[in-house]
Order: structure tokens, then C-alpha cells, then sequence
């Protein structure tokens, strides 16, 4: 079966660090109404949806497991590992397994 995992997004605005300019960006975007459109659609084609925790995922290395900040949007771990930090994000959040059974519903 197939999974899309998600970032479990509730209380973003309250947490997300941004700039005057980016924040109206920040608080036009409509996170539930896209969860939405892909629970949907993967609903369509037998594909579940899960939400997982964000925490630390784009902080965490994924092959040591020590929490380093990204400079700019360069993450560097003291292992050697490089690589844009959405790039660690994805792979921390393709690593979570699925067990709470906090699935989105169509």
C-alpha cells in the first residue's frame, strides 16, 4: 500500500519565525484546505494519508541522528553529512513510521 505522510501543521502560525514580508505570504496559505485536496485525491487512487510530527525534522542528521541548525538553507553535520535542510526534513519524515494511526479521512 501506498503512503504520503504530511507534516502534522496545527498551530503553524503560532510557531513559524518569519519576517514582515514573508508573514502575510505565511498567513494567506490555507495548510487544512491542501491536506484536504491531497487526502482526496489519494483517497481516489487507494493511496492512505498520515500525519507525522515535524518536530526537529529538518534539524535531526539522518545518518547520526544529531540535532544541528541549518545555516541559511545548508544543513552540515559534524559526520560529514551535507545537504539542503528540506532535504533532511523529507528524509526524517519518509523515516517516521506510521504507528499513532492519525490518518487524514477523505
Amino acid at each position: 500500500m501506498s503512503i504520503i505522510k504530511l507534516e502534522r501543521l496545527e498551530n503553524i502560525r503560532k510557531t513559524a519565525r518569519t519576517s514582515r514580508k514573508n508573514a502575510k505570504n505565511l498567513h494567506s496559505w490555507t495548510f487544512y484546505q491542501l491536506q484536504q485536496f491531497i487526502s482526496n485525491k489519494a483517497t481516489l487512487v487507494g493511496i492512505q494519508v498520515v500525519e507525522v510530527n515535524p518536530a526537529y525534522t529538518s534539524q535531526t542528521c539522518p545518518v547520526c541522528g544529531e540535532k544541528n541548525k541549518a545555516k541559511d538553507r545548508r544543513y552540515e553535520c559534524s559526520c560529514g553529512f551535507k545537504t539542503h535542510r528540506d532535504r533532511v526534513g523529507a528524509i526524517n519524515i519518509i523515516r517516521q513510521p506510521v504507528t499513532d494511526g492519525n490518518n487524514l479521512s477523505a
